[in-house]
């Protein structure tokens, strides 16, 4: 953004020949476009509404006062509200072009053409979310101490009303003072909407080289929950906690550090690969991915504080599942002591003994079951798994999932089934946008609100595992922002996990929010289901991090209100308000920011 500033704003920002933009150490090369002489031959006082905004002035610079501050940030303000108009105009005409070539899609010319007009309007997007990023620099680097979370609404309403493009610009306060002139509006109160800017994945090959990037195609935008709340709701503190050493937050690295990837792709002579479009897509999506410790991966945004960073946050989420202990610990104990005898046959009547007991627990019953299956399968097939000479055959994702995974998940969710319902297979989630599908899908039985999505894959390829875990983190995101929009308890638990299975190994991946905009990923434990019978010892460790699993569904299904008491006729009678209506009582609800589904190649 560069230009000449008017001679009134040169002779009221200047001092001893530098201008206001002034580092300690040197001078800034950002200077402010020429805005109609009007606008500055008005009282500085008319700038901007200086009363909406709380900027204190660095007493180390001279000439600097209240206004002047004021009217830098106020002029760039207004430059970048004036491509609001143009960027809804052009979303609509997109958009009824899209309408128009609704019958004819598989014409190959409309295709193309459709497809060049949506990835020049998203460029336009990128480009109003750098110069917003400029904006926000430039002021930290004047030494301008903004009320930041205020800043950060104002933003967050400027791009997410650009990027949707469905509705005109929102509506901003006008100056009762001068309603003839032009002034920066009032956001005192903004609607703010998570917006889903979906494109499901090809259902192509998976087996591509890592040199490939991620293939996705086009889809409508698609609006998710929404809610007002004032600026004093939506800042839960100004001093954040979630800051590097140098005082910038870590929401705003990332954002900047995603966009300034984003434009090096592009201007990068090929195209980019898994690993650095996974870093762009978490990044856009506000996703901080703890697991991305590869070649030029995120860890690099955030440099020697990483480590520090990662202590922090999983000093606050519990991702390590307990142990077994008592009679569970002692009977699996007995069972590896069998199978590494050897006893194969001995351990399948031990727990087939076992099952006849109607007095013990429910825990222990299924773990039985399962043991008693998984031995049972080996010894009528011991090469389900494996050839005759141990080597690992090559099935099919669903082969794996038939035949090991899917029967333990349905036994370990037996006892609540009416409480939740495991869906397999491609099915379509209703967090992000009609057209995402998730390999399995765990929802409130009654409410059919999502609790977790699961990916599986048939062979560790790098560049599918790279891109499932960036599709399994973002969809787990929109599944986390849908469940704070609910009628659940202020104090309820947030972290959502789903499972990441390629062939027999599985791990743990959680989300969780902690700032406005800033998500984490969360690596959880490890596992393996065993290939064959001399490999049942890793099955322990299996079954503690899927019941740690099933105990975090559990108790987010449980924080939902409940259904039958809400048919109750007392309860229609004296809480008759539509529950859609009232305002989410998780404080964390406030921190939603869109996700973004949009392969990196195409923007």
């Amino acid at each position: 953004m560069s230009g000449c500033l008017s001679p009134q704003l040169i002779a009221a920002l200047q001092y001893p020949g530098k201008p206001i933009f002034v580092k300690f150490d040197s001078v800034s090369s950002i200077v402010l476009k020429a805005l109609p002489q009007a606008y500055w031959n008005r009282a500085p006082s008319k700038w901007g509404g200086i009363s909406d905004w709380d900027i204190f002035i660095v007493k180390e610079v001279p000439g600097m006062n209240r206004h002047t501050a004021h009217a830098t940030l106020a002029a760039e303000l207004k430059l970048l509200e004036c491509e609001l108009p143009k960027s809804s105009v052009a979303y609509r005409q997109t958009l009824t072009m899209k309408s128009c070539l609704e019958d004819c899609k598989k014409d190959p010319a409309n295709t193309k053409l459709w497809k060049t007009q949506m990835n020049a309007l998203t460029d336009a997007a990128i480009r109003s979310r750098i110069d917003l990023c400029n904006l926000e620099n430039a002021a930290f680097n004047t030494g301008l101490v903004l009320a930041i979370e205020k800043f950060r609404a104002l933003r967050a309403a400027i791009l997410e009303n650009t990027e949707k493009g469905l509705v005109s610009p929102p509506p901003m306060k006008q100056n009762l003072e001068d309603e003839s002139d032009s002034k920066p509006r009032s956001f005192k109160k903004r609607r703010l909407l998570g917006i889903d800017s979906d494109s499901d994945d090809d259902e192509g090959n998976h087996e591509e080289d890592e040199g490939e990037g991620e293939v996705e195609s086009d889809e409508e935008v698609i609006c998710a929950d929404a809610f007002q709340y004032t600026f004093d709701e939506a800042v839960s503190c100004n001093d954040s906690e979630w800051k590097l050493k140098n005082g910038k937050p870590v929401a705003e690295i990332l954002a900047s550090s995603a966009m300034k990837a984003l434009e090096n792709s592009k201007m990068a002579a090929k195209n980019p690969d898994a690993f650095v479009n996974s870093s762009i897509s978490l990044g856009l999506s506000c996703i901080v991915d703890l697991s991305s410790k590869f070649s030029n991966g995120m860890y690099t945004w955030f440099g020697d504080e990483w480590t520090a960073l990662k202590a922090k946050v999983y000093e606050r989420v519990n991702v390590v599942p307990k142990p077994f202990e008592g009679v569970i610990k002692e009977v699996i104990d007995r069972i590896d002591t069998f199978c590494r005898a050897y006893e194969y046959w001995d351990a399948r009547n031990f727990l087939l003994d076992q099952m006849k007991d109607r007095s013990c627990t429910v825990l222990y019953k299924q773990i039985i079951k399962i043991y008693f299956a998984v031995i049972d399968m080996f010894l009528a097939n011991p090469c389900t798994f494996v050839d005759q000479s141990g080597q690992r055959k090559k099935l099919t994702e669903m082969e794996f999932v038939l035949k090991i995974a899917a029967p333990i998940i349905d036994i370990i969710f037996s006892d609540i089934k009416d409480l939740v319902e495991v869906r397999w297979g491609e099915t379509e989630t209703k967090c992000a946008s009609r057209c995402r599908k998730s390999d399995m899908r765990i929802v409130h039985q009654t409410r059919d609100i999502e609790l977790s999505h699961t990916e599986y894959a048939q062979a560790p390829m790098p560049c599918k595992v790279v891109r499932d875990r960036s599709k399994l983190l973002r969809t787990n995101k929109c599944v986390l922002d849908h469940y704070l929009m609910q009628d659940i308890p202020a104090n309820a638990e947030t972290t959502v996990f789903g499972l990441q299975v390629v062939g027999l190994n599985a791990q743990l991946i959680g989300i969780d929010i902690f700032d406005c905009g800033l998500y984490f990923g969360l690596e959880g434990a490890t596992f393996s289901f065993p290939s064959q019978l001399s490999q049942i010892t890793t099955l322990r460790r299996a079954l503690e991090a899927l019941y740690f699993f099933k105990d975090n569904i559990k108790r987010k299904a449980i924080a939902l209100p409940d259904p039958v008491a809400e048919r109750n006729p007392y309860h229609r009678i004296f809480h008759s308000i539509n529950p859609e209506t009232l305002k989410p009582k998780h404080h964390k609800a406030s921190f939603i920011k869109p996700t973004f589904f949009t392969s990196p190649k195409e923007m």
